[in-house]
């Protein structure tokens, strides 16, 4: 008897178990199952994969659109390329989508598809920006335009194009769909920028020449920011620059700075000098009504100058790293959702954008911020739970509810909020569904004079391989739910049929 006729009679129906039978079946539908996955993640093959307007826009941008904002205006979004290309393209149909979305919802939106290859004189004039320096258009440029105010997007990262509307991960691949917010926002931003020259109306020093609020990044000390913060500020209608401190002037139109996790000092000039040091800059802005916004790094190292500055602000970093037991992302604590109080600005924030989101903010290694004796008046803004230790080199040297994001106000009138950590602009925490960050970015902008914030458009994710918006308190609590009490009652209820037939 061959090899084949002796497996074929061990395998026969008839030797052949129905046990058997299963455990064949189920080792089967893995091993498929196991391939089609390798399949899929190698070489993106899927049993159907349809291009679909799925992605319906937010009601909230109708907040955006006051009549007095709009009124006679048109805004116009212009494709550099032709309808067929755009809609065929991956990741071009998905913006145009939205475009006549908004278009079919909004009389003064309007959109055009041009062919910039062959009619190279219809996107001539946009090859420089309104600030007069010169700009690349590809066709997957997108423009929005105003009457003579316009802003174009166009996609330098990513290989596949329209990367401005999408958000992208550290490998530059897609992680979500941000269209919606996009052109919500970009369409406000024309609508309220303006060519003046340069003329500005009296009052309007901190405008910038195109009619918007200016916000300069501080540089010269290692800042590090993210360019999600970049683009949520463009969203919130700012125009954004950058000023080195150490030599240059704070700028007349600067309606906020940033100072965004600097690892290097400020300068510090000897006495009688004569020298004006970066600190006198600032807190002579602050006293003119200036607001800034600082994000500081826990694990940088000492900064005395910098932080006499937040001393003088009423605000000291304590350096001790927040591990929240309770509101917890991750099991050592250090990753966590913060939350606003039952008072102050921070009630009113809180108030506002839970609207639109959970109104928790996702925070990573933030330190603890303690108030000391200043002219200015400061309250917390953001809370860790009751249930928090406060780490030093491994060790607990504190617990109770921690200040990781605060408010000072000068008499003057102007605004310094301080976040403890620096995660808190991050890419992946800015353009999260379920989180408040972005949110919280734009409330904080409305406390510094914002004219519009883009509040409640989400983006629409594309993979999500991450629980979101799970504590640790919850999970445990679910682990307590799956682990003992359903195995106890599925017990119980076990034992007491058991007993019912024995005793029969």
């Amino acid at each position: 008897m061959s090899f084949f006729d002796k497996m074929k009679a061990k395998i026969s129906p008839r030797r052949l178990d129905g046990a058997a039978v299963t455990a064949l079946v189920i080792c089967l539908a893995a091993i498929l199952n196991i391939i089609f996955y390798m399949l899929g993640n190698r070489y993106g093959l899927y049993l159907m994969s349809e291009k679909k307007d799925y992605y319906d826009i937010s009601e909230n941008s109708a907040d955006l659109f006051t009549d007095e904002l709009v009124k006679g205006k048109t805004v116009k979004v212009i494709f550099c390329d032709t309808e067929d290309n755009v809609s065929m393209s991956d990741t071009g149909y998905l913006v145009l989508d939205t475009v006549k979305k908004y278009a079919e919802k909004y009389d003064f939106i309007e959109y055009e598809c041009i062919n910039m290859l062959t009619n190279p004189r219809l996107v001539e004039k946009y090859k420089t920006d309104m600030d007069g320096n010169e700009q690349v258009l590809r066709k997957t440029t997108v423009i929005f335009e105003c009457g003579d105010y316009y802003f174009t997007i166009t996609d330098a990262v990513s290989s596949s194009g329209y990367g401005g509307f999408y958000n992208l991960d550290e490998n530059g691949a897609i992680s979500s769909y941000n269209g919606d917010l996009i052109v919500a926002s970009m369409a406000a931003y024309v609508l309220t920028g303006r060519n003046l020259n340069g003329d500005l109306p009296e009052g309007e020093e901190i405008y910038h020449a195109d009619g918007h609020l200016s916000v300069y990044f501080v540089t010269g000390h290692g800042e590090r920011a993210d360019t999600a913060l970049y683009n949520l500020l463009i969203c919130a209608g700012y125009h954004v620059g950058y000023v080195n401190t150490r030599s240059e002037e704070i700028p007349e139109d600067a309606a906020f700075l940033i100072i965004s996790n600097p690892i290097y000092d400020f300068e510090k000039a000897s006495s009688g000098s004569g020298i004006v040091t970066e600190s006198e800059k600032i807190k002579r802005y602050v006293a003119g009504g200036g607001d800034v916004y600082i994000s500081v790094d826990p694990y940088t190292d000492s900064l005395p100058v910098f932080e006499e500055l937040l001393g003088y602000f009423g605000m000291k970093i304590s350096r001790n790293i927040v591990s929240d037991r309770t509101n917890a992302i991750t099991s050592d604590g250090f990753t966590f959702v913060a939350e606003t109080s039952d008072s102050g600005v921070s009630a009113q924030l809180g108030e506002t954008f839970r609207k639109y989101s959970s109104g928790r903010v996702i925070m990573r290694d933030s330190t603890s911020i303690d108030f000391c004796d200043s002219s200015f008046a400061t309250e917390p803004l953001l809370l860790s739970s009751p249930d928090t230790l406060l780490k030093r080199d491994g060790e607990t040297v504190g617990e109770g509810s921690a200040v990781v994001a605060a408010l000072s106000k000068a008499e003057s009138g102007g605004n310094i909020v301080l976040v403890g950590g620096s995660g808190v602009t991050a890419y992946d925490a800015i353009f999260s569904t379920l989180y408040a960050n972005r949110d919280f970015m734009f409330a904080v902008s409305e406390i510094f004079g914002a004219e519009y914030a883009p509040y409640g458009i989400t983006a629409a994710k594309y993979d999500v391989e991450t629980l979101e918006n799970l504590t640790m308190g919850t999970a445990r609590a679910i682990t307590i739910v799956l682990v003992l009490v359903i195995p106890a009652l599925i017990g119980t209820a076990g034992i007491y049929v058991y007993v019912r037939r024995k005793n029969r």
